[in-house]
Parts: structure tokens; sequence; C-alpha cells
């Protein structure tokens, strides 16, 4: 088993991690040309826990002081890590099911993690989807040092109806909570 960095051109893996990432975060929460945008354009990275196959896959990306707005329903403490920080988000966690309680998850966060580090990132972000469901990152994240907030109601409705993607415990528009998460770096 292994973690491997998906490269530009490396179209296979990345069909294999647009659909793991869809299936379990929401059909039509990437599309090929985002997917593919993340592997070019040197402000993400996309990763994958190889073992004979795609088995999981996460996204980290550089945030700018703009980004701040995306956060602003989880408060200042939220909006406040932007001011004179840079920051990067664990953007993105998927798993497969039979591979999940194995640490793997874990592992690709640790990897997000360190390549936020080596761009600069002085805090990493996360926002935790509370399905109710065995995919929630919330715990991860704590056990990892992470500091949260209360949850927020609804917290994807507005974004998914928007982007058209559909959540796989709601089955149509994300009614489900989230929580934020961050934790310094260095």
């Amino acid at each position: 088993m292994s973690v491997v960095v998906v490269r530009p051109g490396d179209n296979a893996r990345l069909a294999v991690a647009l659909a793991l990432l869809n299936r379990c975060l929401g059909e039509q929460i990437y599309s090929p040309a985002k997917l593919a945008e993340v592997t070019r354009d040197g402000e993400a990275l996309l990763i994958t826990w190889d073992d004979g196959g795609v088995q999981a896959a996460a996204v980290a990306r550089l945030l700018y002081a703009k980004d701040d707005s995306y956060y602003a329903s989880f408060g200042p403490v939220a909006t406040n890590l932007f001011r004179g920080h840079r920051v990067g988000s664990l953007e993105a966690l998927a798993v497969e099911e039979v591979r999940r309680h194995q640490g793997i998850g874990r592992q690709l966060t640790l990897d997000q993690m360190s390549w936020l580090a080596r761009q600069g990132c002085e805090f990493a972000v996360a926002v935790s989807w509370l399905s109710g469901g065995s995919g929630t990152s919330a715990g991860m994240y704590r056990d990892l040092g992470f500091e949260g907030t209360p949850p927020v109601a609804d917290f994807y409705l507005a974004e998914s109806i928007r982007d058209g993607w559909t959540c796989p415990a709601c089955r149509g528009p994300c009614h489900c909570s989230a929580a934020f998460y961050w934790r310094r770096l260095r």
C-alpha cells in the first residue's frame, strides 16, 4: 500500500479518484475539469491511497484571504484565521467503505497537512460533514489535535443547490450539519 500524489496526465488514477470522491461526498461535487485543475495548478494537491487500485483520495488546497467568506457561518474563530496567516484547506477525504477504520484517512490527512506546511501554511482548516453516518471525520480531526466549532445546520445546502451536487445521505440537496476544525501546523 502506498500514498501516490496524482500528477497531470495520470488520467486513469484521476478518473478513479473522481468516481470515489463523488460517490462518497456527493454526486457531481467534483467535475472532471475541477479535479484535473487540482493536479496542475500548484495550489492544490490530490493524493490517493493505492493498493492495487485507488482505495482513498484526498484533496488539499491553498486558501487566500478572500476565501474567509466560505467559512463565515462558523463565526469569527474561522474567519479570523485568515487575518495575517497563510491557511490551507483539507478540502476532501474519501475512503472506500470496506477500507474505513484502518488508518488510511488519518495517513492521507497527515500527508495533506505536511504538504500544506511545505507550502508555507500556518494553519490547516477542514469542514467535517456530519451526516450521522460512519463517514464523519470529526473524531479523527479531534484525535489529530484540531480544535472545532459547534455544528452549523444546513451548511452545504446553498452550495449543493447552486452547484447541482447530490448529498449521499440526503439523496438530494444537502441538509447535513457541518463543523469547522482548525490546527496550527507550525
